[in-house]
């Protein structure tokens, strides 16, 4: 018969906050579908761009006025290094840091003479101990002319590897 007041007021806090879970519970479950609709969307748009990207790019390397602007800058870079190299090189080289990192740097770097000069360099790493010992013989010139005639080949096509450059550049879409 009697019912405490304590009952009725707890059995009436529980009905209030079940409909207010329910309620957010229905809003989250929304907001949770709209950012990954969202994501979805932003996902599906960068995809995208990035294949009208790749085919901008594949469009410039099928375009022959472009590879052609490319070989010739190659073939300029490649005829300046030519002349600044040493024409002759014999080096026997020890070389070590206290640091084996450095060491294998330096070693990395070394390393890329190796195509050029062949059998002509001999380098040796020593990875526990700081030394530098060795023998270098470098022999080449370096002709003022040949420079200056490679310098005024680049110069005389500058205006056609400019333009080049800006026909690409509205082709993939930069500023």
């Amino acid at each position: 018969m009697y019912e405490r007041s304590e009952d009725k007021i707890s059995e009436s806090k529980i009905d209030k906050t079940t409909d207010k879970e329910k309620e957010f519970f229905g809003k989250r479950i929304v907001n949770f579908l709209k950012k990954c609709y969202n994501r979805c969307k932003n996902f599906i748009t960068k995809i995208r761009k990035i294949t009208n990207k790749m085919e901008m790019i594949g469009d410039l390397l099928e375009d022959e006025d472009i590879i052609d602007a490319v070989k010739r800058i190659k073939r300029y870079g490649v005829n300046g290094v030519k002349l600044l190299l040493p024409q002759k090189l014999n080096a026997k080289i020890i070389f070590g840091f206290e640091d084996p990192y450095y060491t294998g740097k330096v070693l990395g770097w070394t390393a890329a003479l190796i195509p050029i000069y062949g059998d002509h360099i001999n380098i040796t790493p020593d990875f526990e101990k700081r030394i530098l010992k060795g023998e270098l013989k470098i022999k080449g010139r370096i002709r003022r002319y040949k420079i200056l005639y490679l310098l005024w080949k680049v110069y005389k096509d500058k205006d056609e590897l400019i333009k080049q450059k800006d026909r690409a550049i509205r082709m993939i879409g930069g500023s």
